[in-house]
């Protein structure tokens, strides 16, 4: 990498006009990331074009975003509940006049609705809160909502917590701001500590964020000046950069204070650690921009920004280490950092141990190979939405005690056609919809139904005008509970479950809204049942064929989808990865050879979690893309410092000792102060994030495993290979 090397001596050179450069940079970048704001709406994270979607949409358009939001009052601390529907009232009666909030206490047509006391230990009271806002203003909303009950049962032995879709969307959300502001932080100064001992010198260490932090801020104040708003996802960006972009640094700051140690001249040793780090630097950045590609064949767009943002980032980041970097070592104190040569002495001895006991560890690599494939085999992508949440959320509280006294909170949605010439009220179409209503309610996971016959029965029943179902006795009943209903055209319990303007819809148009809640769902139970049900009501003729949705239906696709995906997108990138490690080290045996070190980290991460966890949520998806850069990253300067020092004349051993003594430092520093940070989201209570700090901490510190454990004898034993096909 001549050019690199040349560009390097350019920015010493002219380090002034660099400074320069990238002070603007930076002020222009924080300038920019003022201008992002937050955006909690969740369809942002489902594709437009997907069947699902488009069908979500059609129902906001034809029948409203009237969404109930669930209201629990529970007294406090074993307090006496006699007061219980007092204060239940006193809430209700303050949420009427929230901003956003349509209804307190109303149900859809045909349901019942008002305050309702459960009994138990302790009792609760429930009762419904219609919002008709999406996306940030429904979020807006149930804080609102949240605020406005918290304030009335100030100083009272009770509390209210909330349920429902929307509290769901508005929970989760928050716990990403949280951990955000309490996680993010933390994973900063852990990173910021380890890198302080592992380079031995304030200087070199603020010289690394002063890079990391002009990359940062030139991607997310890019991002922001092109008006974009964050999300859950994309938030994520500033500290995966963060973890990502340090081991570019650290290789080059190490190799030049090893240079000093060995007596180099400052400016020497720091074009020295440019020559012998700017081929494994390139090559693991680019690999990891290829990873992160691969988010770009998800379903979701927010992982397409997320994908893109960080590859982004880390260019900049390669162009800044070759650059800014260089500068900055130009004028800090030369610190050879002397007591780092103990280090390097005692990894040494680890490589001539890890030599010595080649054939153990090869063997011992297999076993555990066998063991982690069958683990991975146990594990099963599987998201209950409900359950995100340990029970220190409010949300996860109220859910269980819903779910307890009344039902499930999950609903998955179909507009199910009219044929021509009828109208809602045709026995036809009702009795279609209370034999599918039948087969509804005998499915597992399933609640309740809310349909049309709920409302022709309340009409109806009592006059004998419909049978025990709903379904109108003869097209006259048909016809007079049709036309009674259709004057209650405004009613917004009824446009809920008719459309909003159902009472002027000619005969044989529209559609009627069959809600089925499912209790404890996971992903797989929805998608399941939203499939068997799109099946019975096509078996109930074509007429009756419609696409089942809802939030939680487009969040189970986006599951199952992502995690396709991404098994999809892993051998390409394997693919292509080894290419470039043949192209780079001028070995297909070492390119080949590559394919083991950088698969395994992830097969022991996935092994070890299904074999003590099993159930993983489609975060774990993610962990293959954010922590496949990393894991070559440590391979691609293991080999490549190897392969130099072989053509250099070592022998095999000696070489392998060498390069343990040489860049082993590196790839402990990177690959631990990476781990760390990623560590301490698994103490999130958001399981999302608590599955995908886990799991990437352990591929990385099983990545470190495989690095300096399983590599090295699998590149000796390819060398012994090698040597006796020459010989012969």
């Amino acid at each position: 990498m001549r050019f690199l090397a040349a560009l390097a001596a350019w920015s010493v050179r002219n380090r002034i006009a660099v400074f320069a450069a990238c002070a603007i940079i930076l002020v222009a970048g924080a300038a920019g990331a003022l201008k992002l704001t937050f955006n909690p709406d969740a369809r942002i994270y489902f594709s437009r074009d997907a069947a699902e979607r488009i069908a979500f949409d059609e129902i906001v358009e034809r029948y409203g975003s009237r969404r109930d939001v669930i209201a629990i009052v529970q007294p406090t601390g074993g307090a006496d509940a006699s007061g219980l529907r007092v204060a239940a009232e006193s809430v209700a009666d303050a949420l009427k006049g929230v901003a956003g909030v349509a209804d307190v206490g109303a149900a859809p047509a045909g349901q019942k609705g008002g305050i309702e006391i459960h009994e138990g230990e302790p009792p609760v009271a429930a009762f419904p809160i219609s919002i008709t806002a999406l996306g940030a203003d429904a979020y807006e909303a149930v804080s609102a909502i949240q605020r406005a009950g918290d304030e009335v049962l100030s100083g009272q032995a009770f509390e209210l917590l909330l349920t429902g879709e929307p509290a769901q969307e508005a929970a989760a959300m928050n716990a990403i701001r949280n951990d955000l502001g309490l996680f993010v932080p933390i994973e900063v100064v852990l990173i910021i500590g380890i890198l302080l001992l592992a380079l031995g010198s304030l200087t070199a260490t603020i010289s690394l964020l002063c890079v990391l932090g002009v990359a940062t801020a030139a991607t997310m104040g890019g991002y922001g000046w092109t008006g974009a708003a964050l999300n859950g996802v994309t938030s994520a960006v500033p500290s995966s950069l963060l973890g990502l972009s340090v081991a570019t640094s650290v290789h080059l700051i190490l190799g030049w204070q090893h240079g000093l140690r060995d007596g180099e001249a400052r400016q020497d040793a720091l074009m020295h650690s440019v020559r012998i780090n700017a081929v494994p630097i390139v090559l693991a950045t680019v690999t990891t921009v290829i990873s992160f590609a691969c988010l770009n064949l998800a379903d979701s767009p927010a992982f397409h920004a997320f994908g893109t943002l960080v590859a982004i980032g880390l260019v900049l980041t390669l162009l800044l280490s070759f650059t800014l970097l260089p500068a900055l070592i130009s004028v800090i104190p030369a610190n050879p950092v002397n007591a780092r040569a103990g280090l390097e002495r005692a990894m040494a001895r680890l490589g001539a141990l890890v030599c010595d006991h080649k054939i153990v560890l090869l063997l011992a690599g297999v076993v555990v190979a066998g063991v982690s494939l069958y683990g991975t085999s146990q594990v099963v992508f599987r998201d209950t939405f409900s359950a995100y949440f340990d029970e220190s959320y409010p949300f996860r509280r109220a859910t269980l005690i819903y779910e307890e006294h009344v039902g499930g909170i999950t609903p998955v949605e179909f507009s199910v056609p009219l044929a021509d010439g009828e109208t809602f009220a045709s026995p036809s179409y009702a009795a279609d919809i209370a034999a599918f209503r039948h087969w509804a309610v005998m499915q597992p996971k399933v609640s309740r139904v809310i349909a049309v016959t709920d409302v022709l029965k309340a009409g109806g029943e009592a006059y004998g005008l419909t049978d025990a179902q709903g379904v109108p006795v003869d097209a006259g009943s048909a016809a007079m509970l049709g036309e009674e209903i259709g004057k209650r055209g405004e009613d917004a319990g009824l446009q809920y479950l008719l459309g909003r303007k159902f009472a002027d819809e000619p005969a044989g148009e529209g559609a009627t809204r069959v809600i089925v809640i499912l209790q404890s769902a996971a992903s797989d139970d929805i998608l399941s049942f939203a499939e068997d049900a799109e099946d019975e009501l096509e078996r109930l003729g074509a007429a009756r064929a419609t696409t089942a949705t809802g939030m939680p239906v487009l969040a189970a696709h986006l599951s199952q989808r992502n995690g396709a995906s991404m098994i999809k997108a892993t051998p390409l990138a394997l693919a292509a990865i080894s290419l470039l490690m043949v192209l780079a080290l001028g070995s297909w045996r070492l390119g080949l050879a590559s394919l083991v070190p950088n698969l395994m980290p992830l097969l022991m991460a996935y092994g070890v979690w299904g074999l003590v966890m099993g159930d993983l949520t489609f975060a774990g998806t993610m962990v293959i893309a954010m922590t496949f850069g990393i894991v070559v990253d440590d391979t691609v300067h293991m080999m490549s410092r190897y392969r130099h020092l072989r053509k250099a004349g070592f022998a095999p051993r000696a070489a392998m000792v060498e390069t343990f003594r040489t860049v082993g430092i590196a790839v402990f520093t990177t690959t631990v102060a990476i781990a760390s940070g990623f560590s301490v989201l698994s103490l999130s209570g958001f399981v999302v994030n608590r599955d995908l700090g886990a799991v990437t901490t352990m591929t990385l510190l099983s990545a470190l495993a495989a690095t300096l454990l399983f590599l090295p004898p699998l590149l000796l034993l390819l060398d012994r290979a090698a040597k006796t096909s020459a010989d012969k």
